[in-house]
């Protein structure tokens, strides 16, 4: 019986199809993947980059505070010693501010105790600063308020090692997150190059099995005397 000479190119043309409609499988997961990678690190960057602001913030406002209460106890010109108060006031505001925003990020929900000692020494702080403010008049000394400008330091250090505590948590969290996600990006890739390549694993099983075959074939032929015969 004559070979059907449309055989072969009707087994080119579906193993064509397969690989065509494999590739659009494997393109559609690729899509899949870096779109869910994509939205994943947008939301790392959106709920760890803001509070990492605001703390730096928070910071800096704790510093300045301090800073213009030491310039209002230090300077007799009444001009430079108004101006340091405004300053003292201002910053003892955004101060509230910047940190009612750090404590509702929900990166301390895991940390309470964490929370709880940033609020705790930021309120010791504001409250220090407020009850020195009566007394930022261009008569005043620093000498003379010695005792509460020790008292003062205390608390601004303990706030400012809040402050630091707080940043490296958020910074460690954020860091785990970003390394869990690069392992799950790293398996998800495995999984798309498998995906990709069984052309080449089930040519390569052909391989083995027809290579298998001929030895196993060339063994029979080889233990088979040579008399043998029907």
């Amino acid at each position: 019986m004559p070979a059907d000479p449309n055989r072969g190119f009707r087994r080119l043309r579906l193993l064509a199809l397969i690989l065509a409609i494999s590739n659009l499988l494997v393109g559609l997961i690729s899509v899949a993947v870096l779109r869910k990678v994509d939205r994943e690190y947008s939301e790392l960057i959106d709920q760890s980059v803001p509070i990492l602001n605001e703390i730096r913030i928070a910071d800096t406002v704790a510093s300045k505070l301090y800073q213009a209460v030491i310039a209002a106890l230090v300077t007799p010109d009444p001009e430079k010693c108004s101006r340091a108060v405004a300053q003292a006031r201002h910053f003892l505001d955004r101060g509230k501010v910047h940190r009612a925003r750090v404590l509702a990020g929900d990166v301390f929900h895991a940390d309470p105790a964490l929370a709880a000692e940033l609020r705790n020494s930021g309120e010791a702080y504001e409250t220090a600063v407020t009850a020195l403010l009566p007394r930022l008049t261009p008569e005043n000394t620093a000498d003379a308020e010695r005792d509460r400008i020790e008292q003062l330091r205390t608390v601004y250090d303990r706030y400012a090692l809040a402050i630091r505590h707080a940043s490296s948590r958020v910074a460690k969290q954020t860091e785990s997150v970003s390394e869990a996600y690069t392992a799950t990006t790293w398996q998800c890739s495995l999984g798309v190059l498998g995906l990709a390549g069984w052309p080449v694993v089930l040519m390569g099983l052909a391989v083995v099995l027809t290579g298998a075959v001929v030895v196993v074939m060339l063994v029979v032929v080889r233990m088979t005397p040579v008399g043998d015969g029907p």
